[in-house]
Parts: structure tokens; sequence; C-alpha cells
């Protein structure tokens, strides 16, 4: 689906109020679906991906990356408040919530100490989540999510226009 299909308009703060308008829609039919969802979804392979890039960066010998890349494996599998340990098998809410939780920590967030490897593997391991989500919830859950992941970098960047300095200002 192409972004411009779900967004129209000339100005930045336009598009970007519709881009959100649609995000929060379909985040809500998501969310819907997630909760509805009896079943479970494997964090499995997204914990495989980390772990394998652990094995890589101890043979090498490079603490920080294994330092860094076991935070974000501890993110998936020990409870941030608690540290007991997660189940592997997740609802799909808790799952969805989960791979949030990896994006806003690991691959959104722009950290200087973060080595960009890092990021690599946290946004595999959400993509793993993601198609465990997909799989389990259906083509209409996997339609959604990716109409979502369309449409988060047109309202990012509409919203950083609407910030720049107007031709007048410049």
């Amino acid at each position: 689906v192409c972004s411009s299909d779900l967004t129209s308009g000339l100005a930045p703060a336009t598009i970007e109020r519709q881009a959100q308008g649609k995000i929060g829609q379909l985040t809500s039919g998501i969310e819907s679906a997630a909760n509805a969802h009896p079943g479970t979804v494997s964090l499995q392979p997204a914990i495989d991906t980390i772990d394998q890039e652990i094995a890589k960066a101890t043979s090498q010998n490079n603490a920080q990356a294994i330092e860094q890349l076991g935070r974000v494996r501890d993110s998936l599998t020990k409870g941030a408040v608690s540290g007991n340990p997660l189940a592997v098998d997740q609802s799909a809410t808790s799952a969805l919530n989960l791979k949030r939780g990896v994006r806003s920590q690991f691959v959104k967030n722009w950290n200087p100490e973060l080595m960009s490897g890092t990021r690599a593997v946290a946004a595999k391991a959400s993509g793993a989540i993601d198609s465990g989500l997909d799989q389990a919830l259906g083509p209409q859950f996997q339609s959604a999510n990716q109409r979502i992941s369309s449409l988060i970098p047109v309202a990012e960047r509409s919203e950083s226009l609407e910030r720049d300095p107007s031709i007048a200002q410049k």
C-alpha cells in the first residue's frame, strides 16, 4: 500500500494530521485483533536472532556488543521491573507490546552510546516478532501493520518539514 493512497494534501501539517489519524485508526484495529486472539506468539525467533549476534560478538571478544545485545535480549526475556523471566510464548497483546518496547528502546530512540549494529539487530528481532504476529493474526493484521509502517515515516517527515523555516524566513 502506497502512503499516498492514505493521505492527501500539500501542506506538511495536513499530511501529518491525516497520517497520524490513519495511524491511530489502524493501531486501534491491530490492538483489538491482538486482544481478541486466543493463542500465543513465540518470541523464540527474535531471541534466536539476538543470540546469533551475541555468539558472533563473543567470538570476536567484543564486550561492548555483548553487553548491548544482552540488554536487547533482556527486554524480551526478563521483566524490566521484577527481573523475573518472561515466557517465550506470549499473548498477541504482550508480543505486540514487547515489540514496541524493543523498537522504542533500541531502534527509534537515538542514543549515541548504542552501537549501530545493536540497532540493526533490535530491528531484525522486532521484525521477527512482527512475522510471528502476522502469522498468528492473519492477513488483515499483516496489512494494517504494514500500512502503519508505511505511514510512520510520512508523519515523521511531514512533522519535520512543518518545523523547517518557511521560504520567507530563509
